[in-house]
C-alpha cells in the first residue's frame, strides 16, 4: 500500500472516530483498523531510519568532497578541468603557481592561450584525440608562464561524457622542464664521454660478482675480438681473452678486489691469435646498489701503442748504456793497454839495461851487493810483467782465452795458493771482446778470492752452451753468511763485474757459507752461436 493511501484512509478513519460517539468506538476498533495503523507506525519508522541515513550520507559526501578538495588544491603537480573547447573551468593551486597567476585570471579563458604557438598544433590534435577515444590520452609541449618563461610541461588528459552537450575534460600537467635539462647535460656528457673513451681508446666494462656476467661496450668488444653485438659474456670467455702469462696475475688482482674492496689496476696482454699483442690497462671499483649486491664497474684502456713505444725508449735506452759503456770499458781497455806498453816497452827495457850494467861491473865491486841489486831487478822485472799482463794481456789477442786463464794461473800460483782452469768449447776466434770481458770478471773474482777470502785454492770453469757462456769460480776462502742478494759484499770489483754483465744481459749468483767457501755463477747471453 502506498504512503499516500495511507494517510488518505487514516484521515477518514479519524473524522469518524471524532464524529461519531464514544459508543461507536467498539464498532471501529477492528481487524483492518489495527492492521492500518501498525503498517502506518512501520513506515513511520522505516522513515525514520532512512532520514538517518540520509544524514549520514550526506555527511560522507561532504567529507568526500572536503577530501577530494584537498586532495586537488594540494597536489604536486598542476590539475586543469576545462570543457570541450578547451576553456578551464577549474584549476588547482600548483597549477597557478605554473603559471604565476590566480584563478580569476586564468579561469574562463582558452588554455591554448598559454601554449608556444610552435606547439599549437600538437595541443590541437592531442585535443581532439580526448573526445575521440575514451581512455587517457598524453602529449608533451612547451606553455608560457606569466614571467614570458618556456615550461615544458607532459599533460595527461582523460573526457568524460557527462551529457551529451556538457563534456568534461581532467587533465594533469607535470612540469618537467628541469628534468629536461638535466636530460638533455645527461646526453651532453654521455656524448662526450663517449667521444673521450674513443679518443683514449678506452671501454666501459662491468661484472655481477654473483652471476659472473659481463657486459662489454662496443670498444671492448672490438678490443677482445668479440662480435659487436656480444655485450653480455661470462668471466671464462672473458678470462680466455688474456694472455697465458698474465691470466693468473689478473685473476689474482680480481679475487683481492672482490674481498678488499680495494681499486683494480692491472697491465696485461691479450691472447691475440697472431704474433701481435695487444697491451691492456684495466681499471674497476667495487660498487654496491641498495640491496647490497656486488658489481665490478671500470674500464679497458687499449694501451699497445703507448706500451710498444716506452719498450722500444726502453730498448734504445739501454742499447745507448750499453754503448756508453762499451765506451768506457774500451776507453779503460785503452789506458791499460798504453800503461802496460809502457811498462814493458819502457820501464822493463830499462830495467834490462840496467841487469846488464851490472853484470858487466860485477867483477870490479862487492859480489854480495852485486847478486842482491840483481835479484830485486829480476823480481822488479818479474812484477811490471805481471802488472803488464793484467793491464792488457798480450796472449789473449794471440792465442785466446784458455791459454791466457792457464797463463794466469800459471803466474799466481805459490806453495800458498794452488789455481786450476777448465775451459770449454771456448775457441780463439770467438769475439775478442767478449773473451776480454770474461777475462776481467774472472780476473776480479780471483782478486776477491785472495784479498778477502785467503783462499788456498781457486778453480776457474768457462763453458759456452748454444748462445751463453757459463761462468763457475770456486774457492775455498772463508766465506760469509748470507741469505739473499742484498746481503752479498759489495765492493768495487763487483760493481766492475756487473757493468760488464750489462752488456750481456747476464746474471750473478753467489752461494757462499761461513769457512765453507764461496761459488760464484754467472751467465752471459751472447747474440752468435
Amino acid at each position: 500500500m502506498e504512503k499516500q493511501s495511507v494517510l488518505e484512509v487514516l484521515r477518514q478513519k479519524a473524522e469518524q472516530l471524532l464524529s461519531a460517539n464514544d459508543e461507536k468506538l467498539d464498532e471501529l476498533e477492528t481487524i483492518k483498523v489495527k492492521r492500518i495503523f501498525h503498517e502506518v507506525q512501520v513506515y513511520q519508522l522505516e522513515l525514520e531510519m532512512q532520514n538517518d541515513e540520509l544524514q549520514l550520507t550526506a555527511t560522507e559526501l561532504e567529507q568526500q568532497k572536503t577530501k577530494f578538495t584537498n586532495l586537488f588544491e594540494l597536489a604536486p603537480i598542476g590539475y586543469f578541468v576545462t570543457d570541450k573547447t578547451g576553456i578551464i573551468l577549474d584549476v588547482n593551486r600548483a597549477g597557478l603557481q605554473m603559471f604565476g597567476l590566480t584563478k580569476e585570471a586564468i579561469t574562463k579563458r582558452p588554455l591554448l592561450l598559454h601554449v608556444y604557438r610552435d606547439d599549437n598544433d600538437i595541443f590541437y590534435n592531442y585535443f581532439n584525440r580526448l573526445f575521440l577515444n575514451p581512455v587517457a590520452q598524453s602529449c608533451q609541449i612547451r606553455l608560457i608562464n606569466a614571467q614570458k618563461q618556456l615550461l615544458t610541461v607532459n599533460i595527461e588528459g582523460i573526457a568524460l561524457m557527462n551529457t551529451a552537450a556538457d563534456p568534461v575534460c581532467y587533465l594533469t600537467v607535470t612540469d618537467i622542464t628541469k628534468q629536461q635539462s638535466a636530460e638533455q647535460k645527461l646526453k651532453e656528457a654521455k656524448k662526450t664521454l663517449e667521444i673521450a673513451l674513443d679518443a683514449s681508446l678506452t671501454g666501459i666494462w662491468d661484472m655481477d660478482i654473483l652471476s659472473g656476467q659481463v657486459y662489454l661496450d662496443r670498444f671492448c668488444c672490438s678490443l677482445y675480438s668479440f662480435e659487436p653485438d656480444a655485450h653480455n659474456q661470462k668471466y671464462e670467455n672473458l678470462m680466455k681473452c688474456i694472455h697465458p702469462n698474465d691470466r693468473k696475475n689478473v685473476e689474482e688482482h680480481i679475487r683481492k678486489t672482490i674481498i678488499q674492496e680495494n681499486e683494480f689496476n692491472v697491465r696485461f696482454r691479450t691472447a691475440s691469435p697472431g704474433e701481435t699483442y695487444k697491451y691492456i690497462q684495466a681499471r674497476a671499483q667495487i660498487i654496491k646498489d641498495q640491496q647490497d649486491k656486488k658489481c665490478l664497474i671500470g674500464t679497458f684502456t687499449d694501451i699497445s701503442e703507448k706500451t710498444i713505444t716506452e719498450l722500444q725508449a726502453g730498448k734504445i735506452k739501454d742499447e745507448q748504456q750499453q754503448m756508453i759503456l762499451a765506451a768506457g770499458l774500451q776507453a779503460e781497455e785503452n789506458e791499460k793497454k798504453r800503461i802496460s806498453e809502457v811498462l814493458h816497452d819502457g820501464i822493463a827495457q830499462m830495467l834490462y839495461a840496467i841487469k846488464l850494467d851490472v853484470d858487466q861491473i860485477k867483477h870490479t865491486a862487492d859480489g854480495m851487493m852485486i847478486s842482491k841489486i840483481n835479484d830485486l831487478l829480476r823480481q822488479s822485472i818479474k812484477d811490471i810483467r805481471n802488472i803488464s799482463f793484467e793491464l792488457a794481456p798480450a796472449i789473449l789477442t794471440d792465442f785466446g782465452l784458455a791459454d791466457t786463464l792457464e797463463d794466469l794461473a800459471i803466474r799466481l800460483s805459490n806453495p800458498k795458493l794452488h789455481m786450476s782452469t777448465k775451459v770449454t768449447n771456448i775457441h780463439k776466434n770467438l769475439d775478442f771482446q767478449l773473451q776480454l770481458n770474461i777475462f776481467r770478471i774472472i780476473q776480479e773474482l780471483i782478486n776477491n778470492s785472495i784479498k778477502h777470502a785467503n783462499a788456498g785454492k781457486i778453480i776457474i770453469e768457462v763453458t759456452k752452451k748454444y748462445k751463453h757462456i757459463l761462468i763457475k769460480v770456486t774457492d775455498n776462502g772463508i766465506g760469509f753468511e748470507t741469505d739473499d742478494q742484498l746481503k752479498i759484499p759489495k765492493g768495487i770489483g763487483l760493481s766492475s763485474i756487473k757493468n760488464r754483465l750489462r752488456l750481456y744481459k747476464g746474471t750473478l749468483k753467489i752461494e757462499s757459507q761461513l769457512n765453507a767457501g764461496t761459488t760464484v755463477y754467472i751467465n752471459l747471453n751472447i747474440k752468435k752461436a
